[in-house]
C-alpha cells in the first residue's frame, strides 16, 4: 500500500483482510513492550535530563556552519603510515581492517578492486568532526563499505550511507538486510557504527542505553553531522552517482537530519521514523526510561526529548540560497506501536517541506515486524529515492555525470 499523506494523516486500508494482516503484525511490537516491562532492568537516563544548554549549543553551531562536515576514510595502511611519520598517533588506532592488494580506493567511480577482496567489503576509519563534543570511544569513526557485485563496464548505479536503529551496534544487520541485497543491484553501501555504539562505546555506558537526554541529543547531532560528512565524501569519490542516506527507527531521524545538512543533491529514506526521540516517552518503550520520581520530572523528560527534533534542520535548510534536489522516499507502518504512525508521518511532512519530490509507502504490521523483513520492506523505496532524485535532476536539466562542487 502506497499513498502520500497529508498532514499527520494515516490512511485506513480499504481491505478488510489486510487490515486484519497490518493488526496481527501490529502485536510483535505490544509482545515486545510487554516482554521488556517483565524482564528488562536497563533504563535509559538514570542520569536525567543533563545540561540541554550543551546541545543547544552545538545545534546552534551546526546550523551556522561553523562545524566542518568533512570527513576522510582511511585504510589501515594510511592510518600507519600517518603513525610511523608521526601525524597519527597510534594508540587512537583500533579497528579491523580487511586487507587487499589495491594500489588505490579513491578512483571515482571504480571497483575493479572488488575482483580481488572477495568477501565484497572492507571497514574504514576516520575521524569524527565533533570529536571534541564524543568521549573519546567515539573519537574514531568506523564505517564498512560493501561494494556491489558488478564490473566497471557496468557502472554504479548508486551510493547508500546507512545510519543504525536503536540497539544495531554492528554491521551483520544493515549488510545483510540492506547492503547485500543493494550490492546485487548494483548499488555499493556505506555502513555507519554511530558514536557510543559497538567499538565506540564508551567503557562505562551500558550498552546502548544513554545515562541522560543530553547524552542522547549530542550523539544524535554527531550522527548527522557524519552521516552528511559521508554523503559528502561519496560524492567526491563518486562524481554524479547518485547518493542516498536511509535509517530505521532512530536511524530515520538520524538520516533526514543528514540529508538536511548535507548541501549536495540528495536522496533520502526513513524508515520507521520520528521527527524527535519522543517515542521513548509516549510509546511502548516508556517502560524503559527513567522519567523520574514525579510527574513533573517525568514531564520535563518527554519536553526534553521533544526538543531534539528535525524542524529546525529543516527550517535552516529553507534559508540557503542555493537549494540542491533533495528526494524523499518515507516508509511507514500502519501499526506501529514504537513510532506512532502519526509520528511517522509527521516526520514525513517536515522532510516534504525542502524535499523536489516525495512519496510515502504505508506497510501493514508495526515496528518489529517491518524491521524484521527489513529486506523486503526497505531496499525497493531506497532505490526508488534514488531514482526519484535522477528524474528530478533530469527535469532540471543537471547532467547527472557532472561533478557537484560540494567543497
Amino acid at each position: 500500500m502506497s499513498a502520500t499523506v497529508a498532514k499527520g494523516k494515516v490512511p485506513t486500508p480499504s481491505s478488510l483482510p489486510y487490515k486484519a494482516l497490518s493488526v496481527s503484525l501490529g502485536l510483535v511490537d505490544d509482545a515486545y513492550g510487554l516482554l521488556g516491562y517483565l524482564f528488562l532492568r536497563r533504563r535509559w537516563f538514570r542520569g536525567g535530563i543533563g545540561n540541554m544548554d550543551n546541545f543547544e549549543k552545538l545545534q546552534k553551531d551546526v546550523f551556522e556552519s561553523n562545524i566542518s562536515v568533512d570527513v576522510d576514510l582511511c585504510v589501515e595502511t594510511e592510518i600507519r603510515e600517518r603513525a610511523a611519520s608521526g601525524t597519527e598517533q597510534e594508540s587512537t588506532f583500533d579497528t579491523d581492517i580487511i586487507k587487499t592488494n589495491e594500489t588505490s580506493r579513491d578512483e571515482p567511480a571504480a571497483f575493479k578492486f572488488v575482483l580481488s577482496n572477495k568477501k565484497g567489503f572492507e571497514n574504514r576509519v576516520f575521524n569524527s568532526p565533533l570529536a571534541d563534543y564524543l568521549p573519546p570511544a567515539a573519537h574514531r569513526g568506523h564505517c564498512r563499505l560493501v561494494y556491489p557485485q558488478t564490473t566497471d563496464e557496468q557502472g554504479l548505479k548508486g551510493v547508500v550511507v546507512h545510519l543504525t536503529m536503536t540497539g544495531d551496534q554492528g554491521y551483520s544487520f544493515r549488510q545483510n538486510m540492506l547492503a547485500k541485497p543493494l550490492a546485487k543491484k548494483g548499488y555499493l553501501s556505506i555502513i555507519l557504527i554511530v558514536p557510543c555504539y559497538g567499538k565506540r562505546r564508551p567503557d562505562d555506558q551500558d550498552s546502548f542505553y544513554f545515562s541522560t537526554v543530553e547524552d542522547l541529543a549530542v550523539v544524535g547531532v554527531a550522527c548527522i553531522v557524519e552521516g552528511a560528512g559521508l554523503c559528502k565524501w561519496a560524492a567526491k569519490q563518486w562524481p554524479g552517482v547518485p547518493i542516498c542516506v536511509t535509517g530505521i527507527s532512530w536511524g530515520a531521524s538520524m538520516c533526514s537530519g543528514a540529508a538536511l545538512l548535507y548541501d549536495g543533491p540528495v536522496a533520502v529514506c526513513p524508515c520507521l521514523g520520528d521527527t524527535s526521540p519522543r517515542a521513548l516517552s509516549t510509546g511502548i518503550l516508556k517502560h524503559q526510561v527513567d522519567m523520574g520520581p514525579t510527574e513533573e520530572t517525568a514531564n520535563n523528560t518527554h519536553k526534553a526529548l521533544e526538543s531534539v527534533n528535525m524542524w529546525g534542520l529543516a527550517a535552516e535548510r529553507r534559508k540557503r540560497k542555493k537549494q540542491e534536489p533533495l528526494t524523499l522516499v518515507s516508509v511507514s507502518a500502519l501499526n506501529d506501536s514504537i513510532v506512532p504512525p502519526s509520528h511517522s508521518a509527521e516526520l514525513h511532512e517536515c522532510m516534504t517541506t525542502c524535499a523536489s519530490k516525495s512519496e510515502q509507502i504505508w506497510r501493514a504490521g508495526g515496528h518489529a515486524s517491518c524491521i524484521a523483513m527489513s529486506k523486503y520492506m526497505f531496499v525497493d523505496p531506497i532505490i526508488r529515492s534514488m531514482d526519484l532524485l535522477s528524474e528530478v535532476q533530469a527535469m532540471s536539466g543537471i547532467d547527472p555525470n557532472s561533478t557537484v562542487d560540494v567543497s
